[in-house]
Protein backbone atom coordinates (compact mmCIF):
# COMPACT_ATOMS: atom_id res chain seq x y z
CA UNK A 1 0.00 0.00 0.00
CA UNK A 2 3.03 2.33 0.26
CA UNK A 3 4.81 1.58 -2.70
CA UNK A 4 4.07 5.43 -3.93
CA UNK A 5 5.73 7.03 -1.29
CA UNK A 6 9.32 7.78 -0.32
CA UNK A 7 11.38 6.14 2.42
CA UNK A 8 12.36 8.85 4.12
CA UNK A 9 8.38 9.67 4.75
CA UNK A 10 7.91 6.13 5.44
CA UNK A 11 10.62 5.93 7.92
CA UNK A 12 9.06 8.46 10.35
CA UNK A 13 5.47 6.66 10.30
CA UNK A 14 4.71 5.29 13.76
CA UNK A 15 5.61 1.16 14.51
CA UNK A 16 3.68 -1.37 15.62
CA UNK A 17 4.17 -4.75 16.98
CA UNK A 18 2.59 -7.76 17.53
CA UNK A 19 3.45 -7.84 21.24
CA UNK A 20 2.03 -4.79 21.55
CA UNK A 21 -1.29 -6.82 21.35
CA UNK A 22 -0.79 -9.79 23.01
CA UNK A 23 -2.09 -11.20 25.61
CA UNK A 24 0.56 -13.64 27.15
CA UNK A 25 2.90 -10.93 27.09
CA UNK A 26 3.24 -8.90 30.36
CA UNK A 27 3.40 -5.26 30.51
CA UNK A 28 7.09 -5.00 30.93
CA UNK A 29 7.61 -7.61 28.35
CA UNK A 30 6.05 -4.67 25.73
CA UNK A 31 1.99 -5.37 25.75
CA UNK A 32 0.55 -2.12 25.49
CA UNK A 33 -3.41 -2.59 25.85
CA UNK A 34 -5.30 -3.75 28.62
CA UNK A 35 -5.71 -7.50 29.15
CA UNK A 36 -9.04 -7.73 27.81
CA UNK A 37 -8.79 -6.45 24.42
CA UNK A 38 -5.59 -8.28 24.08
CA UNK A 39 -5.25 -11.57 22.09
CA UNK A 40 -3.17 -14.79 21.91
CA UNK A 41 -0.74 -14.83 19.31
CA UNK A 42 -1.33 -11.75 17.45
CA UNK A 43 0.42 -11.63 13.85
CA UNK A 44 1.96 -8.76 11.54
CA UNK A 45 -1.21 -10.29 9.01
CA UNK A 46 -3.83 -9.44 11.67
CA UNK A 47 -2.51 -5.56 11.95
CA UNK A 48 -1.98 -5.68 8.37
CA UNK A 49 -5.89 -6.71 7.75
CA UNK A 50 -7.05 -4.22 10.18
CA UNK A 51 -4.95 -1.19 8.79
CA UNK A 52 -6.36 -1.88 5.61
CA UNK A 53 -10.34 -1.70 7.01
CA UNK A 54 -9.79 1.00 8.38
CA UNK A 55 -7.94 2.61 5.05
CA UNK A 56 -4.76 3.54 7.31
CA UNK A 57 -1.91 3.69 5.10
CA UNK A 58 0.94 1.03 6.41
CA UNK A 59 3.78 -0.81 5.47
CA UNK A 60 5.07 -4.30 6.41
CA UNK A 61 8.53 -4.78 7.82
CA UNK A 62 8.82 -9.03 8.41
CA UNK A 63 12.84 -9.00 8.74
CA UNK A 64 12.08 -6.31 11.83
CA UNK A 65 12.20 -7.82 15.17
CA UNK A 66 11.04 -6.46 18.31
CA UNK A 67 13.53 -7.05 20.75
CA UNK A 68 11.47 -8.25 23.79
CA UNK A 69 10.16 -10.88 21.77
CA UNK A 70 12.43 -11.92 19.48
CA UNK A 71 10.74 -15.17 18.41
CA UNK A 72 7.78 -13.32 17.05
CA UNK A 73 9.11 -11.31 13.89
CA UNK A 74 7.94 -8.34 12.24
CA UNK A 75 6.57 -5.29 12.64
CA UNK A 76 4.04 -2.74 11.05
CA UNK A 77 4.77 0.72 10.12
CA UNK A 78 1.57 3.10 10.09
CA UNK A 79 0.58 6.70 9.26
CA UNK A 80 -2.49 6.98 11.15
CA UNK A 81 -3.08 10.61 10.97
CA UNK A 82 -3.59 10.48 7.39
CA UNK A 83 -6.71 12.73 5.95
CA UNK A 84 -8.15 10.04 4.10
CA UNK A 85 -8.05 7.21 7.18
CA UNK A 86 -11.24 6.19 9.07
CA UNK A 87 -9.18 6.21 11.69
CA UNK A 88 -9.74 8.97 14.81
CA UNK A 89 -7.00 8.50 16.85
CA UNK A 90 -4.30 11.43 17.09
CA UNK A 91 -1.84 9.89 19.90
CA UNK A 92 0.31 6.32 19.36
CA UNK A 93 -1.67 5.23 22.31
CA UNK A 94 -5.02 6.44 20.91
CA UNK A 95 -4.45 4.35 17.88
CA UNK A 96 -3.43 1.13 19.64
CA UNK A 97 -6.39 1.23 21.48
CA UNK A 98 -8.72 1.89 18.80
CA UNK A 99 -7.63 -0.65 16.74
CA UNK A 100 -7.03 -3.36 19.50
CA UNK A 101 -11.18 -4.75 18.88
CA UNK A 102 -10.21 -4.95 15.84
CA UNK A 103 -7.44 -7.11 15.57
CA UNK A 104 -9.38 -9.61 18.28
CA UNK A 105 -12.36 -9.71 15.63
CA UNK A 106 -9.85 -10.53 12.82
CA UNK A 107 -8.05 -13.64 15.32
CA UNK A 108 -12.09 -14.79 15.97
CA UNK A 109 -13.00 -14.96 12.12
CA UNK A 110 -9.30 -16.97 11.56
CA UNK A 111 -10.35 -19.11 14.48
CA UNK A 112 -14.43 -20.13 13.09
CA UNK A 113 -12.69 -20.45 9.98
CA UNK A 114 -9.71 -22.85 11.02
CA UNK A 115 -12.82 -25.01 12.77
CA UNK A 116 -15.44 -24.86 10.18
CA UNK A 117 -12.84 -26.72 7.89
CA UNK A 118 -11.22 -29.23 10.70
CA UNK A 119 -14.62 -30.20 11.55
CA UNK A 120 -15.52 -31.12 7.60
CA UNK A 121 -12.51 -32.81 7.54
CA UNK A 122 -13.48 -34.67 10.65
CA UNK A 123 -17.04 -35.44 9.51
CA UNK A 124 -15.94 -38.01 6.52
CA UNK A 125 -16.37 -41.15 7.41
CA UNK A 126 -13.75 -44.20 7.59
CA UNK A 127 -14.34 -47.22 4.96
CA UNK A 128 -13.00 -50.28 6.40
CA UNK A 129 -13.11 -53.48 8.41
Amino acid sequence: MASTISEDAISTWTILYPTYFDKKATVSGGRRVNKTLAVEDPSVEDIRIVCEKLKVPYKVERHKIYPRDFLNPGRIRVYFLDPNAESKATTKTGFISEIAPYIAQVKSTQKSVVKSTTSSKSSKKKKGK
